[in-house]
């Protein structure tokens, strides 16, 4: 009946939105709120009171039916439903409904008399009633169509009259009285369900809105039964037992163990809401922070199952939607953790397990489940979170502090699963480079707070920390495979960004411990030799590819309007990338050049005296400062050289060539840097092999040095110079000295490229090598980590066998991202020679067809065998 009813009530309003039909339903609604209460417990009561109360509860059931239509279709048919709404707010609804649910309350609690099953039902199903119309008016409010004032109003209209906290105690009776057998535990969860509709509605409402009306949620009762409501589903989800909260605690208010089903997300978003920092009045920050964290992590976990159902739901949950809820209550419990975590810095005893478990809710949020879930907001939380999460373990200044044991909120992040969580967010960015893991990973690449990913690997397992750099190189592979400059944030490449600038700072030598930074240049001497030819070959074909879309510009008559990008937006990653593999190298494994080799240089007879390429002084120079390995005679241990280092001369001039045609904004920290960088390297480069150097000018490479282009990096340097100047400390004023020789110098060298352009020999080949030579003379910044590393680092294979790590997959191309890590990965040995191994058949193949065909003997590749 109630049905056939409301049919043909909201037909009626669709036609004829008129007044009389909302005064009507007004009229029904404001009976409903009304009607006096008939004696609940007495079994045989009937008559004018049971009759007037029960049509009351229809007409209530029939307003609420009608509200919920979705009339967004009819625009005449949703302004008679606001009308209506505004009806219900000037006629006082949300009060008089407030004072029946206080009726109610106070005969329960009156009371000695059990409550009768039936009428147990009638006051269960009768709250949801007026406990949904505040939800209904505030989602109302929302509308475009709406009074600026409505949501306004009614939460006056809720605050003057304690709804919230008469419907808390109304449903903590209920709890209480509940009659003996399960016949009425459904009708019991559907009350938890209304209050906690009710109390988020509320809140959302409040936080959004200019006025705080925070004592709409803080009553005594409300919140109490918010937090009742909320344990019991918690309790659900851990199958706690029945009239337990989590950890054992008994409590009366908790009642039976309810089945929740696939609405068990609305009482576990009430518990959270509770816990808001934002509302007064709140539980210790440990105790709300750890409370939170154990929802988010039951809530995701039950979500991640199979099914997506929690252990105690009957089956229900097991919907997409179910699965999109819990995953929600994980994305709520994150959006509030960093607040609590950021307020009580530094961490100590409890907050350090408590950002643990924020990693590790973190990583759970980016598991599978998540994957085809995760909406806009969720992306935002969780590289929020990220962010937050791995500025802790920054060093904040720039100076790192290698003590014996990590740092409060890196031991944090290691226990929490860091090192294991970022490989999985590299790999599957690597993989699916549109998915949620490349965009979470594309949201860290423009962190204000750098260097978190060194400490990371310096205290982290040495086979996870390998396993992360590996990952990286494998990510460099595939972009050279692709023979595009595809080195976006997206695919992961933050890591490799944060870890080449990192290496730039300073440390601390007298607070450092040697075994903590011998094991990071362990991880490092893997990973450079990889990364830095590799990010050298990108950068110059996109150098290369720049430089052609450029003159294609130029050719169209826009070179005028494309020629600079001092107002683009993100600064292009190639300016980025030409930095790292320009400044890393020269930071880390560029030593002074021996005295003896500039002195043989400077005297032999003037380059070129000969003719081009045919000066013994050139030729004699580069081979002298390019020694080719060997063991270090300064130190006594093993050299440590990075491969192809040809390609400088190349990075150089592609460097140059791109700063003089795109005149990137010299004021942004990157830009600068690479300007410096260009400028020193250029200098370097034209006193220690000026062979070299002369050939490429006057060759038609697109790297060739061309003297235009050296002014302008030398005017920026020397820009760069006056501020370093202006500072006051000690290291900024040897930075300043630097940068101004080097900026002094850079003018001979533009002659000396202009000579060399004309096919003449030039006079400045001497000066610059004495200019280098004073450069080098200057005082080295104290403190540097590239100096602290510089004579720790090892050759691949000896590092590897001194981190104690498997053997690695023995195609050198190997690109395979398979899997979460590459810790555990199985290898397969070769069938033949029993002496290679390989990760995947596609990695046999290729190695097989690039060479280890011949040593492995011919034949025809075979079979394999686990290794």
């Amino acid at each position: 009946m109630h049905t056939l009813e409301c049919s043909f009530l909201i037909r009626a309003l669709q036609r004829r939105p008129d007044d009389r039909c909302v005064v009507g339903i007004l009229q029904l609604a404001g009976a409903g709120c009304r009607q006096p209460l008939p004696d609940l417990f007495d079994a045989a009561a009937a008559g004018v009171e049971q009759l007037m109360w029960q049509a009351g509860i229809a007409s209530c059931g029939l307003t609420n039916c009608l509200r919920k239509s979705d009339l967004s279709s009819k625009p005449a048919a949703a302004a008679g439903q606001l009308r209506l709404a505004l009806g219900l707010l000037q006629t006082h609804a949300i009060p008089a409904a407030a004072r029946q649910l206080a009726t109610l309350a106070y005969v329960l609690r009156s009371s000695a008399v059990p409550l009768s099953p039936a009428r147990f039902k009638a006051v269960a199903e009768y709250l949801q009633f007026p406990a949904d119309l505040p939800s209904w008016l505030l989602t109302l409010g929302k509308r475009a169509s709406s009074p600026p004032d409505l949501t306004r109003d009614v939460l006056v209209a809720v605050a003057d009259s304690s709804f919230v906290d008469h419907a808390g105690r109304l449903v903590l009776l209920l709890r209480g009285c509940h009659p003996p057998g399960d016949a009425l535990l459904h009708n019991l969860a559907q009350a938890d369900h209304t209050l906690a509709n009710v109390y988020t509605h509320a809140f959302h409402a409040i936080a959004d809105s200019a006025s705080p009306f925070w004592r709409v949620l803080t009553g005594p009762c409300a919140r109490h039964a918010a937090v009742v409501v909320g344990l019991s589903a918690l309790g659900e989800l851990e199958g706690e037992a029945e009239g337990q909260g989590p950890g054992g605690a008994a409590c009366a208010c908790l009642g039976p163990r309810l089945r929740h089903g696939d609405r068990i997300t609305l009482p576990l978003c009430a518990l959270t809401t509770t816990l808001q920092p934002a509302l007064p009045a709140p539980l210790r920050p440990i105790t709300a922070t750890r409370l939170l964290l154990r929802v988010g992590l039951a809530a995701v976990r039950s979500g991640s199952q199979p099914g997506g159902a929690p252990g105690g739901a009957a089956g229900a949950a097991g919907t997409s939607g179910s699965i999109v809820g819990l995953l929600d209550v994980g994305r709520r419990v994150l959006d509030c953790t960093p607040r609590y975590l950021a307020a009580h810095v530094p961490w100590r005893g409890p907050w350090l397990g408590a950002a643990a478990d924020t990693w590790r809710l973190t990583a759970a949020l980016l598991g599978p489940a998540a994957a085809g879930n995760a909406d806009a907001i969720m992306r935002t939380t969780l590289v929020r979170t990220l962010r937050s999460l791995l500025s802790s373990c920054g060093t904040m200044t720039g100076r790192f502090c290698f003590a014996a044991d990590p740092p409060p909120p890196v031991a944090s992040a290691l226990a929490g699963g860091a090192l294991p969580l970022l490989e999985r967010l590299l790999r599957r960015a690597g993989e699916a480079p549109e998915g949620l893991e490349a965009a979470v990973m594309a949201g860290l690449e423009d962190m204000m707070c750098p260097d978190w990913s060194l400490p990371l690997l310096a205290y982290g397992e040495p086979l996870q920390a390998a396993a992360v750099v590996t990952t990286v190189a494998k990510l460099l592979r595939r972009a050279e495979a692709r023979g595009l400059f595809s080195l976006s944030a997206g695919e992961g490449f933050s890591v490799l960004h944060d870890i080449l600038y990192s290496l730039r700072g300073d440390t601390n030598p007298d607070a450092a411990a040697p075994p903590v930074l011998s094991r990071l240049a362990l991880v490092l001497s893997l990973a450079l030799p990889e990364w830095l030819p590799a990010l050298s070959r990108l950068a110059l074909r996109a150098a290369a590819e720049d430089e052609a879309a450029w003159r294609k510009e130029q050719e169209q008559g826009r070179g005028e309007q494309c020629s600079t990008d001092s107002d683009a937006g993100p600064l292009p990653p190639l300016y980025c990338n030409l930095l790292a593999a320009l400044a890393t190298p020269y930071a880390l494994c560029r030593r002074r050049a021996p005295s003896s080799s500039l002195a043989a240089a400077e005297g032999s007879p003037p380059a070129g005296s000969g003719g081009a390429g045919s000066s013994s002084t050139g030729c004699s120079a580069d081979r002298a400062c390019r020694g080719k390995g060997g063991p270090d005679s300064s130190d006594g241990g093993m050299e440590w050289r990075l491969p192809e280092l040809e390609m400088e001369l190349d990075l150089v001039g592609a460097a140059l060539r791109l700063l003089h045609r795109r005149r990137p904004d010299p004021l942004h920290v990157c830009t600068c840097s690479l300007y410096a960088a260009t400028g020193s390297d250029a200098l370097r480069l034209v006193a220690t092999r000026p062979c070299e150097v002369r050939a490429l000018a006057a060759s038609g490479s697109p790297f060739a040095w061309r003297p235009e282009t050296v002014p302008a990096v030398a005017e920026v340097v020397r820009r760069a110079a006056d501020d370093f100047r202006s500072r006051d400390s000690p290291n900024d004023a040897k930075w300043a000295n630097a940068l101004a020789s080097v900026a002094r110098h850079l003018e001979p060298l533009a002659v000396q490229l202009e000579a060399w352009a004309a096919g003449e020999e030039g006079d400045g080949v001497g000066s610059l090598r004495e200019a280098w030579a004073e450069i080098q003379a200057m005082p080295r910044r104290e403190g540097s980590l590239a100096a602290a590393l510089e004579a720790l680092f090892l050759p691949p294979a000896e590092a590897r066998r001194r981190l104690g790590l498997p053997p690695a997959c023995s195609n050198p191309a190997c690109a395979n991202l398979a899997g979460d890590s590459e810790v555990g990965l199985r290898l397969q040995q070769c069938g033949r020679c029993g002496q290679a191994s390989y990760c995947c058949r596609e990695c046999q193949t290729a190695h097989w067809k690039a060479g280890h065909k011949e040593a492995c003997g011919g034949g025809s590749g075979g079979g394999s065998k686990a290794a």
